[in-house]
């Protein structure tokens, strides 16, 4: 990712759907044990840009369908973005947390962050909101 949300041959590792309450998309940003580079930044650039297509006047109504929604788009969305890496890589997250302006609202749509830290031996998980 450049660092700006565009139309490009970008990769998002998970992208799921769910309702709660209220529509939200998941978008996972995952690394390999013991990597990390500007992963927080990929994951805000690929929310900000599902959010952009699903706010296009042309075609924000397909893609909502092709998520598998039905009927209209809500007034407000919510995109939860994961970063999932190893523990070892939290120093990192948190020093990128203070470093990057992270986009929180878009219009009336919203990105909310969390963390993933997970084992590589046990795949234990622990999540923390950002």
């Amino acid at each position: 990712s450049s660092g700006i949300p565009k139309a490009s041959n970008g990769h998002v590792d998970i992208l799921a759907r769910r309702r709660a309450g209220r529509v939200c998309l998941s978008v996972w940003e995952l690394k390999a044990p013991g990597r990390y580079q500007k992963t927080l930044r990929e994951v805000a650039i690929y929310s900000a840009t599902l959010l952009k297509m699903l706010r296009d006047p042309d075609l924000g109504q397909k893609w909502y369908k092709v998520f598998g929604f039905s009927g209209k788009i809500p007034a407000s969305l919510c995109i939860e973005a994961v970063v999932a890496v190893t523990g070892d890589q939290r120093k990192k997250v948190e020093k990128e947390i203070k470093n990057c302006d992270l986009p929180r609202r878009i219009g009336n749509d919203s990105i909310q962050y969390f963390s993933a830290y997970y084992d590589k031996d046990t795949m234990k998980i622990s999540f923390e909101k950002i």
